[in-house]
């Protein structure tokens, strides 16, 4: 929650500005924000107790430090990739990725043998990232040119691009507080620590190749999306064709999901999981729009209408809340309830879909 906002979300500005050294400030703003935020982490430390306490678990006071790592890691994660976006360098970002899956997974698994239980996920995640870091650096000192910005330029971009760390960064806090805290609280709470785990497990791998390709697909519809838009060229057709791109994954994948779910899951993790399988085909649909609207999220950013797009996410959150809120007083089951969020979120996603769209065609 902390990590995405670590910048001040300014290194998603990065592909906007025409000239390069603003683009380069931009970078050095992110940069020193996140310095600033990751020595204020440091802080939750000196709380250490209280943490423990409230999540009733006192080994995790020892690992309060690397909160801050994390932060740091994932929020450089950023700012060096939107560089590499703004150069082009998608293949270089592409490798990176790979290397920190391999990486990341790879120290998980040989810490797990070596007998590190919870630091081994934890030490893990930090050398994949880290790994990741490492690879993009090579391009990135080739191509961003190192000179020093007076306090002038950086308050200067700081005010131009305003809107990212009083909207965007709000917007996207909102986005994790919802989809990463409040939901598996409130399932949690409602349901037991059974169905959230179900919910999890069944959320993390049938969303995982939505990050992977619609990461890849969302940062080439930016810069060029963008690109057009300075230009006065229509968006429109770039956005059809990161659609098109989409489709050609998430169709066959959330039809398998939909018709043979539970048997994917009983055969990869054990019967045990089939309800995970069953819980997967009731969020094949709003998954399957989920997977096509992420590529093209950075639309009201090309377009500066993030107020906008914030607006409509609170909606769609309170809603799907609300529909959550209503099958707990009616004592639904949790299937029933997932059926009732199914179709909320769905709804949701089409609305964003259109609107998409339907900014896409408005300036050529």
């Amino acid at each position: 929650i902390i990590a995405i906002i670590a910048g001040g979300r300014y290194e998603l500005a990065t592909v906007i500005p025409k000239i390069d050294r603003r683009a380069a400030a931009l970078i050095v703003l992110a940069t020193k924000i996140t310095v600033l935020v990751t020595i204020l982490s440091l802080a939750l430390y000196f709380f250490d107790s209280q943490i423990s306490l409230f999540y009733n678990d006192d080994q995790i006071s020892y690992f309060l430090p690397y909160v801050s790592i994390a932060i740091a890691l994932v929020s450089f994660n950023s700012i060096v990739s939107q560089w590499l976006v703004r150069n082009k360098l998608y293949k270089a970002i592409s490798f990176s990725k790979i290397t920190q899956s391999i990486s990341l997974n790879g120290a998980t698994i040989l810490l797990g043998i070596l007998g590190y239980n919870v630091g081994g996920l934890i030490f893990g995640w930090c050398f994949g990232f880290l790994t990741g870091i490492v690879i993009m650096l090579f391009p990135f000192k080739k191509t961003f040119v190192f000179s020093t910005f007076s306090t002038k330029e950086l308050i200067s971009v700081a005010k131009q691009y305003k809107d990212f760390p009083m909207i965007n960064s709000l917007h996207a806090f909102t986005d994790i507080f919802f989809s990463q805290f409040l939901l598996f609280a409130i399932i949690t709470r409602e349901f037991g620590m059974i169905y959230l785990g179900l919910f999890f497990v069944m959320n993390k791998y049938i969303k995982a190749p939505i990050r992977l390709i619609g990461s890849a697909v969302g940062q080439v519809y930016y810069k060029e999306a963008n690109e057009n838009y300075n230009a006065n060229k229509k968006v429109l057709p770039i956005m059809l064709q990161s659609l098109k791109i989409v489709s050609f994954f998430a169709l066959p994948i959330m039809l398998i999901v939909f018709f043979f779910g539970p048997t994917i899951f009983s055969l990869y993790l054990g019967d045990e999981w089939v309800r995970a399988g069953e819980y997967a085909q009731i969020m094949a649909l709003p998954i399957l729009f989920n997977f096509l609207v992420s590529p093209i999220s950075a639309t009201p950013l090309i377009f500066n209408r993030q107020k906008t797009a914030f607006i409509i996410s609170v909606v769609g959150y309170v809603a799907s809340l609300l529909a959550i809120y209503i099958a707990v007083k009616l004592s639904w089951s949790f299937k029933e309830m997932l059926i009732l969020f199914s179709v909320t979120m769905t709804i949701y996603y089409l609305y964003l879909l259109f609107w998409y769209i339907q900014l896409s065609i408005s300036k050529k």
